[in-house]
């Protein structure tokens, strides 16, 4: 659903910008691509053609939260991550190899990415947007 495939790979490394995944979207009027939130972060990789990300404290809260509401509305299969005090826990498909993940925040922000198919949008898009710069 995104507007161009490309754009992920035109983002230089430790570039801030907003991020989201086509879970997020909906179509108000055919053709115009919306996301209820985008997350602001610094791309730190390329994974799997998706973007690893870094975001501060509250916005890794609020994308764990935003998945455990699609995990109450979808599917428990998306409740793929909490917090365990400060730390980030992170469960893994067996398609991904599997396992727990434990990561604690680094210089105050969490990494994002964990296989899903994140990649930059245009602020302008986003019904919200939460963050604050992590460079």
């Amino acid at each position: 659903m995104r507007r161009t495939d490309d754009a992920l790979y035109a983002l230089r490394l430790e570039a801030t910008a907003v991020f989201a995944g086509d879970w997020l979207s909906y179509q108000p009027p055919p053709g115009r691509i919306r996301y209820l939130e985008g997350y602001r972060g610094t791309l730190r990789a390329l994974w799997n053609g998706g973007a690893e990300f870094t975001v501060d404290a509250d916005t890794a809260h609020t994308i764990v939260a935003a998945l455990d509401a699609t995990a109450d509305y979808v599917s428990s299969c998306w409740r793929t991550a909490c917090f365990d005090s400060d730390v980030l826990v992170i469960r893994l498909p067996c398609s991904l190899g599997g396992g727990v993940h434990r990561q604690p925040p680094r210089a105050g922000c969490y990494r994002i990415g964990w296989g899903l198919a994140w990649y930059p949008v245009d602020p302008a898009d986003c019904d919200r947007v939460i963050g604050n710069r992590t460079d």
